[in-house]
């Protein structure tokens, strides 16, 4: 399968049947989805039993395979899509990503992600076009962080992670989000791109107290946005 014919293959499944979900659900599930597929953990003999859910058969998969990034994800947030999502709709998409074809992207594979999941989201009406920034911005950004000492950098307008994903060893990250769903999907894409668990990648779920944010912004030697 090309790279070319997965999003109009999800498209053609999702106007077959109804999904219960809405856009925002849909690029969730479909991400983690990806993730799953892209850590082996989704593979083509996936099926959904007779008279089973795809909350089950995921909850099922992910257990053996003991990713706790992965495992907080699936009970913090896709186990209730799944529950909204109507059936037809969720076993066309699992199998859909289950019969994926990745192996002539396996080099790039978190570019392939980008391209043809998030960026689609983002240029939609529904989405948040600012949330993910430019390669090219985030490397010029980067290039002038300091690689000869641990540095801690904090991001108040984290969006999908961007700042995140090329950082030295000597970085810690501290980002925060207040769209939950760029949040979410943040959360995958640094799972894509496999970032170190010390990153940290919260949401910002509204005005806390002045003197504490003040304080935690001064600990951080690096300021950033994007």
């Amino acid at each position: 399968m090309s790279k070319n014919e997965l999003l109009p293959l999800i498209q053609l499944r999702t106007n077959h049947y109804k999904s219960g979900l809405d856009d925002n659900e849909q690029i969730i599930l479909n991400s983690y989805l990806f993730l799953l597929k892209k850590e082996g953990i989704l593979n083509k003999d996936f099926r959904i039993p007779e008279g089973g859910t795809l909350s089950k058969s995921l909850a099922e998969i992910i257990k053996e395979f003991k990713s706790e990034g992965i495992t907080n994800l699936f009970y913090d947030h896709i186990e209730s899509i799944c529950k909204n999502g109507r059936k037809l709709y969720l076993n066309a998409v699992s199998g859909t990503f289950a019969r994926l074809e990745l192996e002539a992207y396996k080099d790039n594979l978190p570019g392939f992600f980008d391209d043809h999941l998030l960026r689609s989201h983002v240029s939609k009406s529904s989405g948040d076009y600012t949330a993910m920034q430019l390669t090219e911005l985030t490397t010029l950004l980067n290039h002038f962080l300091p690689y000869n000492r641990e540095i801690s950098y904090y991001n108040p307008f984290a969006g999908l992670g961007s700042l995140a994903l090329n950082l030295n060893d000597n970085v810690n990250y501290y980002g925060e989000e207040f769209n939950e769903t760029n949040w979410i999907l943040g959360k995958i894409r640094m799972l894509v791109y496999k970032l170190p668990h010390n990153f940290k990648y919260t949401l910002d779920t509204g005005p806390t107290d002045a003197e504490q944010k003040t304080a935690e912004v001064e600990d951080e030697d690096v300021v950033g946005g994007g």
